[in-house]
């Protein structure tokens, strides 16, 4: 039975892409649609872009999604009305369990994720098309000309991974994890875990590709453009959620759900009382474990969540919906939510005044936060009983609209409807529903004095992290995803910038009056970054290069780093040149007002 589960959870991982390449028809775009799921979605300057995933059409899918959040729309509407579908060029893949990140200003990129080319590549045998890019492959949009460009990481001297190399097919490594998440004042996007294999162009899904576990967490620093690794908190874990917050002094990310089994085994899904805390700024996990008189909803694989915050940041609130439970991981349609940071589960009621608008039972939908107060899910695999009888979302009505401060599906989406705290979480964490939650920390306390200090946060009027700004696996932040990094240096950088400027006028004043000048000096803030533990990548064939560890040996955990990465990187640690693929710019037609 729970071997059935396995495969059948990964013929739900990998979106049923086994569908016949060999046919040279197109699938009709209205007619052939049924689902997508495991894309990825980022709110950027109040457009949603969706991109990827993995649709059971009889080729891959071949669109770039946008929902302009800037207005008001009905999502029960005929989604021509508001979505708006955009072809992507042929050299572009097609991933699912991608990122989509802001990395630069009006810049939108897309990291790692199961790969498949365009539906006409394979027809073709176009190099260009059937390339399949490699694991620092960056394809980035420029949301203003409505172009991508194929490129590649600039630096990757702390990321391992790429050791693997080629086999002697010619295969490269990839990855693929439900669980990341941007910080926008850092500037940087996190990857935990997941799984990774190999892929080349004549691999079709249903062949062998090499499956194992990531043991470790990616990093993509957008300032200096760059991969690293840094550690995971257990041996191996996929399908859960990564989400951040701003606390009073760091930037942290919180990990939980998903599936616990080495790869292959039999479903190990983790406990929703499972935590697991990253504190950015100190490189460090840490753990927390709910009591068990506690209510928390059933283990969740293959779910999505976004987040938002009370008005007076007091309380922060982590909706989940939809995904799988075992034994036999059959889909759900519930709503939950965790107060954070309390660390309290409340089931919401997760129904609709209106039926077609209820998301129903789903598995791997994409979530995000749109205006101040919604939550947008974007396709999944709908079940009507959890388990069979898949259904599709005729003509592509896959778009639905959570009210989180109700817990109720609705269809009127409003991006000027401020953000309340459900009464049902109110009565658990205290306060009101504009805020004021006295319950600020766990029952019994985190029962470690770091972490407590860690989940501290501002609170006070205009305090709550509003912005609408927002991926799947999403940050809910105040700050512009856009801006550089809000560190003590840049901190300093701008007072001292501030400054200058008025000691310039001050200057010439100073020069007309009594001919003299006046000199200001800016002073460089040095930070510093700590490791933690060394993480590792489960050894196999296509983990680590050279491995000789047989496959019944449980791997040593291979050290990515034991120091931090230095300030400068050594230009002979700069990728040189191009490499064939690189620098590939696609121009795209304009919006076509259509989504299938």
């Amino acid at each position: 039975m729970l071997a059935q589960v396995v495969r059948q959870a990964l013929l739900l991982i990998v979106c049923a892409c086994a569908a016949t390449h060999a046919e040279n028809d197109v699938p009709d775009e209205v007619k052939d649609f049924c689902f997508i799921s495991g894309a990825a979605m980022y709110n950027y300057n109040k457009k949603v872009y969706i991109y990827g995933g993995c649709p059971p059409l009889t080729k891959a899918d071949n669109q770039l999604r946008t929902i302009d959040v800037s207005k008001s729309f009905r999502v029960g509407a005929d989604v021509e009305t508001y979505v708006k579908r955009t072809p992507l060029p042929d050299t572009m893949p097609r991933d699912t369990y991608s990122t989509m990140w802001p990395i630069a200003k009006d810049t939108l990129a897309s990291f790692f994720g199961f790969h498949e080319v365009s539906h006409n590549g394979f027809d073709r045998k176009d190099p260009a098309i059937t390339t399949v890019q490699p694991l620092d492959a960056k394809l980035t949009l420029d949301t203003t000309k409505n172009s991508w460009t194929i490129g590649r990481v600039k630096s990757t001297i702390n990321f391992q991974l790429l050791d693997a190399g080629k086999d002697k097919a010619g295969a490269l490594l990839k990855i693929g994890s439900k669980m990341s998440t941007w910080v926008p004042s850092l500037r940087r996007g996190y990857y935990l875990g997941g799984v990774t294999y190999k892929d080349a162009p004549d691999i079709v899904w249903d062949a062998p590709r090499g499956f194992t576990n990531h043991r470790g967490m990616i990093v993509y620093d957008a300032d200096s453009d760059s991969l690293s690794n840094q550690t995971m908190p257990y041996p191996q874990g996929s399908d859960g959620q990564l989400l951040h917050l701003t606390t009073k002094d760091d930037e942290i990310l919180i990990n939980f759900g998903g599936n616990s089994q080495p790869y292959g085994a039999s479903v190990q899904t983790r406990s929703m009382r499972q935590f697991f805390i990253y504190s950015t700024k100190q490189s460090k996990w840490f753990s927390y474990t709910s009591p068990e008189t506690s209510a928390v909803p059933n283990p969740h694989a293959n779910f999505c969540a976004t987040i938002v915050s009370a008005p007076d940041n007091s309380s922060h609130q982590i909706i989940i919906y939809a995904g799988g439970t075992p034994p036999d991981m059959a889909t759900v349609d519930s709503v939950w939510v965790l107060s954070i940071p309390s660390f309290d589960w409340v089931k919401l009621p997760g129904n609709a005044t209106d039926s077609t608008r209820l998301a129903g039972r789903r598995w791997d939908p994409t979530c995000l936060k749109v205006g101040k107060k919604y939550m947008m899910s974007w396709g999944g695999r709908h079940f009507v009983d959890g388990k069979t009888d898949a259904i599709c979302d005729i003509g592509g009505n896959n778009v639905f609209l959570l009210d989180m401060s109700t817990g109720m599906w609705v269809d009127m989406f409003n991006p000027d409807d401020d953000y309340e705290v459900p009464q049902s979480v109110v009565n658990v964490v205290g306060g009101t529903t504009k805020g004021g939650a006295t319950k600020l920390q766990p029952d019994g306390g985190f029962g470690d004095p770091d972490l407590a200090k860690l989940m501290t946060f501002n609170i006070g009027p205009g305090a709550g992290q509003t912005s609408d700004e927002s991926g799947s696996g999403s940050s809910n932040s105040d700050k512009s995803s856009t801006a550089n990094k809000s560190s003590t240096g840049a901190i300093v950088g701008g007072v001292v910038g501030g400054i200058a400027g008025l000691a310039i006028i001050g200057a010439i004043v100073f020069f007309l009056l009594r001919k003299k000048r006046n000199n200001i000096v800016a002073t460089d803030i040095e930070l510093n970054r700590a490791g933690y533990q060394q993480a590792s990548v489960e050894a196999s064939p296509y983990a680590v290069k050279h491995s000789e560890v047989s496959p019944d040996q449980e791997p040593k955990p291979r050290e990515y780093y034991q120091v931090p990465p230095p300030a400068e990187l050594h230009p002979e640690n700069v990728r040189p040149g191009e490499l064939q693929g690189e620098g590939i710019v696609n121009e795209l037609p304009g919006d076509h007002p259509v989504m299938r």
